[in-house]
């Protein structure tokens, strides 16, 4: 399947592990900050790799971002 994002087309792959690096260029943000988001639990889930190297699986990265989609500024009201 192809994805449009952030001006780059991406053939997804479930199963394909991405490094941070990856995830920054699509995300137009840093190494740094996807740190600063693992630290306070706010990004995309992550794998932990003989306990320092960090990966993303690319399903988990689209899925995140689709969740990031809103209709509206203001905080989301659940029932």
């Amino acid at each position: 399947m192809k994805v449009k994002l952030l001006k780059m087309e991406i053939m997804m792959d479930a199963n394909k592990a991405l490094k941070p690096a990856t995830v920054a260029e699509w995300l137009d943000t840093t190494v740094g900050a996807l740190a600063q988001m693992r630290y306070m639990g706010q990004g995309p889930k992550f794998v932990k790799i003989g306990g320092r190297s960090v990966r993303y699986m690319e399903a988990d990265v689209l899925s995140w971002i689709e969740a990031q989609t809103r209709q509206q500024t203001g905080e989301q009201v659940t029932a």
